[in-house]
């Protein structure tokens, strides 16, 4: 009978295939038999008579002790997790979603304080000039420094008033009346060719005393 010598592709998979028969080396399975059903991977021409231990080398001992050590160090697989019962899911998923909304709440309360504060920073950014252009700019033709004085104390929040008296000159009345959204005339106090120099479109004539031209502003700041 010719004797067979496995190469080193044979012996690592026959050892490959005893490791699997006996993956842990149990003591009561025996070796010679694990490779006696191990070889049966080769084909039969490469299988060998296994007669006793004695026809196992120490190589192939060895590299077969090597291969037990390996699959050891491999952690067994862990058991399937018991399947979690309705009740015990329901009340995960209503912890998991009241965590998820409280953290979504923490996180949308900063992004809106930083939004609040980038706001407000801008807004003690802008100019009191800013504040002026933004009300509704009224120019009040006729009335005394003091007269005006009063207005602004009782309307300055409300509009952007501007002032000229009787000894404007014609340029100047128009140039105050070109920036301006309404010119408000008091007849009393001025004379009829001031008409001739502001446009007639944004003019309103009051006729009276302070009374009348408070009620005028008033109206004016509800337009």
């Amino acid at each position: 009978m010719t004797k067979i010598t496995w190469n080193v592709e044979e012996q690592g998979a026959v050892c490959d295939e005893v490791v699997r028969i006996q993956p842990f080396g149990e003591a009561g399975t025996s070796v010679l038999n694990s490779f006696r059903k191990a070889q049966t991977i080769l084909p039969p021409p490469r299988q060998r008579h296994l007669e006793n231990k004695q026809a196992l080398s120490p190589s192939l001992l060895a590299l077969l002790e090597a291969k037990l050590k390996a699959r050891k160090a491999v952690p067994a697989p862990l058991p399937p997790p018991e399947p979690v019962p309705p009740s015990t899911l329901e009340e995960l998923i209503a912890r998991l979603t009241e965590q998820f909304a409280e953290t979504f709440a923490l996180q949308l309360n900063v992004a809106l304080k930083r939004r609040v504060a980038s706001v407000l920073d801008s807004s003690v950014s802008a100019t009191v000039e800013t504040d002026r252009q933004q009300k509704r700019r009224v120019l009040v033709i006729g009335p005394r420094n003091d007269q005006f004085q009063l207005l602004v104390q009782q309307f300055g929040k409300l509009l952007d008033l501007r002032f000229a008296d009787k000894t404007k000159s014609p340029r100047e009345l128009s140039q105050a009346a070109a920036t301006c959204h309404t010119i408000l005339v008091w007849a009393d106090f001025v004379s009829h060719s001031v008409h001739d120099h502001i446009p007639r479109e944004r003019t309103r004539i009051v006729r009276g005393g302070m009374e009348a031209v408070r009620t005028a502003l008033e109206e004016i700041y509800c337009l």
